[in-house]
């Protein structure tokens, strides 16, 4: 079996909300429908709002938005 990750970076015209509204609605689906009799499992993750951590949030911003995951 082969694990592969997606690190991806949003268009820097997308708000993180637009960007997890495309990926989780439309992208994702797609992908699973169309690779659906190779795929063993898709796990899809997007990045929170950094502004909601508070004092806990990175000093850097993160160089990606999300991660999936297929085996």
């Amino acid at each position: 079996m082969i694990k592969v990750l997606w690190f991806l970076k949003r268009a820097d015209h997308l708000t993180l909300e637009e960007f997890r509204t495309w990926w989780l609605e439309h992208h994702a689906p797609e992908i699973a429908a169309d690779q659906k009799p190779h795929l063993k499992r898709y796990v899809v993750r997007v990045r929170t709002d950094d502004s909601a951590l508070g004092a806990g949030r990175p000093l850097e911003d993160s160089p990606w938005d999300g991660i999936a995951e297929q085996w």
